[in-house]
């Protein structure tokens, strides 16, 4: 009965035309010999994949069965992002924050997700909860890419029902429980997009989330506990800078995104994802799937290159379809360039790219 409940819930969301869609779910994962639970992923999977197709941010959780099982469906799917839960002491119980109100709670969750200097909950480290379901999968591809908090307080108690204690209120935990926060961060990051007059691409969407992480990538790929580029912070949208937007890459060809950063600008981050089709062959079990075997990838690479000509961030990930190159200081003022480098495509591959940096102001001048 779960299976067809899950295709109805996506196919509705599409016909709905929601922009964001949370799963908060996790099918069982494949086994050797069991050809009705790769069917079964392979639907919901596709399904997700759809959605991406008609425009929606697909939000998947990646599964509690860390730190040695694999993500499950849909998690495992070619266009969602996944989430993973933030380690035990970056998940704030309401009891520790006061979050006794609806109103606390919300400017509790803005303090979450915007960073604001030091002040942020959300500073410190950003090591995942060793039950996150790790990757890579069978094909390659990290999982998770993100994290966020989890065990949130998500609903409050009638004012004519006192409560004795804690236990009465409900809580939301583990990666069901994080990927909430990403889908309001995705809803966030669509309400940024509309300032600008971007493209509602949910795959520019995905890099943005990306670009929003603070662990260098791909170096902390084989981490015992599943990170990806680890706790997302989203830039607030005053004082920073922004770029958007999506570029056909070539296999050979060298594609550059020029921007100006003016004096005081520092903290870059700049994020590429891209969609690829799933490929069908013979597995060493005799079933045609998308697991137990190694796939190709489109591989593309990003560079971040000074007025200087200097590069002087990039990121080189082999099998992902996601690249995240990061400075954290200060950036000489004048033309920089983001640069795709598609070392090896079997096609042309459509890229979205998000880039932000912070800006210093005085006087309502960049200082």
């Amino acid at each position: 009965m779960v299976l067809p409940a899950v295709c109805r819930a996506i196919l509705r969301a599409v016909h709905e035309g929601d922009d964001v869609i949370n799963i908060s779910l996790s099918l069982n994962s494949y086994e050797a010999g069991d050809i009705t639970l790769l069917v079964k992923n392979n639907i919901v999977d596709a399904l997700a994949d759809e959605a991406f197709d008609s425009g929606a941010v697909v939000v998947a959780a990646v599964g509690n069965g860390g730190p040695a099982g694999l993500p499950h469906s849909p998690a495992t799917a070619r266009k969602v992002i996944s989430v993973g839960a933030l380690g035990k002491t970056q998940n704030q119980m309401p009891e520790e924050n006061g979050y006794q109100t609806e109103a606390g709670a919300w400017a509790a969750c803005c303090d979450i997700l915007y960073q604001d200097g030091e002040s942020s909950q959300y500073c410190g480290e950003d090591s995942g909860a060793s039950f996150n379901s790790k990757g890579p999968l069978p094909d390659g591809r990290c999982k998770p890419e993100i994290l966020c908090p989890t065990f949130a307080k998500t609903a409050d108690w009638s004012p004519n029902s006192p409560v004795e204690s804690w236990d009465e209120i409900k809580f939301f935990g583990g990666t069901s429980g994080a990927a909430p926060f990403a889908t309001g961060a995705a809803v966030l990051l669509l309400d940024l997009f509309r300032q600008f007059n971007w493209a509602l691409n949910p795959g520019a969407v995905y890099a943005a989330l990306i670009a929003s992480g603070p662990r260098p990538w791909p170096q902390f790929v084989d981490d015992p506990i599943p990170a990806g580029v680890g706790k997302i912070v989203l830039p607030h949208p005053v004082g920073a800078g922004f770029l958007s937007g999506a570029r056909t890459v070539f296999h050979g060809e060298c594609v550059d995104i020029e921007f100006f950063a003016p004096v005081g600008a520092s903290n870059l981050r700049a994020a590429i994802w891209w969609p690829e089709e799933p490929q069908l062959f013979i597995n060493t079990e005799g079933y045609v799937g998308n697991l137990n075997c190694v796939e190709y990838h489109n591989r593309i690479l990003l560079s971040v290159i000074s007025p200087k000509r200097l590069v002087v961030a990039e990121s080189k990930s082999k099998l992902d379809v996601f690249q995240f190159a990061m400075i954290n200081n200060k950036m000489d003022s004048g033309v920089w360039r983001v640069r795709l480098i598609g070392e090896e495509l079997a096609c042309p591959q459509v890229v979205y790219y998000f880039l932000w940096f912070k800006m210093t102001y005085e006087l309502g001048a960049v200082k």
